[in-house]
């Protein structure tokens, strides 16, 4: 929903994979990307207030680790 709402991406891959007991779930668009370059954890994006905040908000509820990885006009990941 994030992605058709704000990216403006024409692709967006969505991937769930079990690894050693944990799901890792991962979201690639070729749209906007985020307002920095790289990769930033769920602290660096809370502390700068980056990033998606209800998806920061989900992973927290569900005691998960959140990280975002944006080249801005190219997508995010």
């Amino acid at each position: 929903m994030n992605v058709r709402k704000h990216s403006g991406a024409r692709n967006v891959l969505v991937r769930l994979a079990q690894r050693t007991g944990n799901l890792q779930l991962t979201v690639e668009d070729d749209g906007r990307g985020f307002p920095f370059s790289g990769r930033m954890s769920e602290v660096e994006l809370e502390a700068t207030g980056k990033g998606p905040l209800v998806i920061r908000e989900r992973v927290r509820l569900l005691a998960g680790e959140l990280a975002v990885e944006s080249t801005p006009g190219h997508g995010a990941g």
